[in-house]
């Protein structure tokens, strides 16, 4: 499975992280953090957070 989303990650240049609707503040560190490591692993990609 890890290489499953590996490939999907690096398919494309543009990545979206959206959360659940009323997010608690774990909803926004997660995807901040998930951000933060996808951003030091793919310098290349565009990522995007949805507020």
């Amino acid at each position: 499975m890890k290489k499953a989303i590996l490939d999907v990650i690096k398919k494309y240049e543009t990545i979206i992280i959206h959360r659940h609707v009323r997010p608690d503040p774990d909803a926004y560190g997660s995807q901040m953090g998930l951000a933060a490591v996808l951003e030091g692993n793919f310098p290349d990609k565009q990522i995007f957070l949805c507020w």
